[in-house]
């Protein structure tokens, strides 16, 4: 998901801030060696992963998913009314609520009456007793984040920065065209386009360790004890496992990205996978990948994806402004995958077209189900620095919804254009080339134009 060019950002500021640190001991600033060795910590990448499509009844953006429902019993949506944090939470009784927690706390798993396995995969997360997934990592991570939403919200804080009304919801093909083309044997370009799914998750992990594992507390006025912010190392690490997967607990489970090929098989009949699916990609792996995936030499780049990080607001500093830029890009990719799980779940659900739809279709919504926590974490931490003031480089105080309200709206301005034209036509094409191999390809390529825009 992120950011080659705020990986060098990051290396830039570590001289420069730490220079600040040892001249200006009286402000804020991290110490050059606690931020040498945060930074050491965390020189990787971070995740991209966005696509789009159209409203569907399973995970629209009208209707909220709901962790803890089995599928059949929930009125799947997108995030944006799930837990309803935009509006003020009941009045809590005299009994104080848990808001600090300790990083075993935050990666604990709740107790699974069964574990989900496929041909060998072990899926993190598991089933309770009554079929209802349960998350990984979720016996206290879920009941933090609404502890910390619900404090901001009593407090009279808004409790979200950004909702899918913001940002696109396309996604090519859309529904009719790939059902389309899988009722037609036509499993090619689908194959694809779920293996660069699974490519883009599994770009997460590294990406996140990007992400310096600095204290928060020295760039702000207010106390940050028993907040979102004051957790986020933990909350970052435990986002990265959800999405490539973890060896931590002496075994391994899958993350998203192995989950998505899961999927990939189980509906698409365990298609044949080659070399070039992971060639000629539309957009580059982060730094320091070592997997076979390959850009293109038109591939995006990191400052495509989320815009140079510039100055958000005066005396704004630089590490602050591009970590707030970077979890604000986060957010926005996480929201618009919401539109990729409706188009997944209709599509692969749909017994015409996949070969096991109860099983890909309910792997999709765990998947949904584990990006809703993402979601939540995000939406708090930035609600929680748009409520704060911040300490600038000069000392200065800076309003924080001023640098907040700036990186939400470059980050909206950023989700459009010629890069997301760039990507559908990379999909168009491979659909175009598949069909022209085979003797009806011209008369399904023309039913599938029928159907739906197409990339131009």
């Amino acid at each position: 998901m992120v950011f080659n060019g705020l990986f060098c950002e990051f290396s830039r500021c570590e001289k420069s801030l730490a220079e600040k640190a040892r001249k200006t001991p009286s402000l804020a600033f991290i110490s050059a060696k606690s931020f040498s060795r945060s930074l050491q910590k965390s020189r990787r990448t971070f995740k991209y992963r966005k696509l789009h499509l159209p409203a569907h009844p399973h995970c629209s953006r009208d209707k909220p998913l709901q962790v803890g429902l089995l599928p059949s019993q929930r009125p799947i949506t997108s995030y944006d009314q799930l837990t309803n944090t935009g509006a003020r939470p009941c009045k809590r009784g005299p009994m104080s609520v848990k808001l600090n927690y300790t990083r075993d706390e935050l990666f604990a798993d709740p107790e699974f009456a069964s574990r989900i396995k496929r041909e060998g995969n072990l899926y993190h997360g598991g089933l309770a007793a009554d079929g209802t997934y349960l998350p990984p990592r979720s016996l206290h991570r879920i009941d933090a984040i609404k502890a910390w939403t619900a404090q901001l919200a009593d407090a009279g804080h808004p409790t979200k920065v950004m909702t899918t009304a913001d940002l696109p919801n396309e996604f090519f093909p859309n529904t009719d065209q790939a059902k389309h083309l899988l009722r037609n044997g036509a499993k090619g370009a689908m194959c694809r386009i779920l293996t660069m799914i699974g490519l883009i998750e599994g770009f997460g992990n590294d990406g996140l360790k990007l992400f310096p594992r600095m204290p928060w507390q020295p760039f702000f006025v207010e106390d940050l004890d028993g907040t979102c912010l004051n957790h986020l190392p933990p909350l970052f690490d435990a986002h990265g496992h959800d999405e490539a997967g973890s060896d931590y607990k002496g075994y391994h489970e899958c993350g998203h990205d192995e989950m998505w090929y899961t999927i990939r098989d189980a509906a698409l009949d365990d298609p044949i996978i080659t070399d070039d699916m992971f060639e000629n990609l539309p957009i580059g792996p982060p730094p320091g990948y070592t997997g076979k995936a390959k850009a293109s030499s038109e591939a995006l780049d990191a400052s495509q994806l989320i815009g140079t990080p510039t100055d958000l607001a005066p005396g704004v500093p630089p590490m602050f402004g591009m970590l707030v830029t970077a979890m604000t890009s986060l957010l926005a990719i996480e929201l618009i995958a919401y539109t990729t799980f409706a188009w997944a779940h209709e599509v692969l659900s749909d017994s015409t077209c996949s070969a096991d739809p109860e099983f890909a279709g309910s792997s999709v919504d765990y998947i949904a189900d584990d990006e809703t926590i993402h979601v939540s974490y995000l939406q708090c931490a930035l609600a929680e620095i748009r409520c704060r003031t911040i300490i600038g480089e000069d000392t200065s105080k800076i309003p924080g919804s001023v640098i907040v309200d700036e990186a939400v709206k470059r980050t909206i301005a950023n989700q459009s254009g010629s890069r997301f034209n760039r990507i559908m036509a990379h999909r168009l094409r491979q659909v175009e080339e598949e069909l022209a191999l085979r003797s009806d390809g011209e008369k399904i390529l023309q039913e599938f134009l029928t159907l739906g825009p197409v990339p131009v």
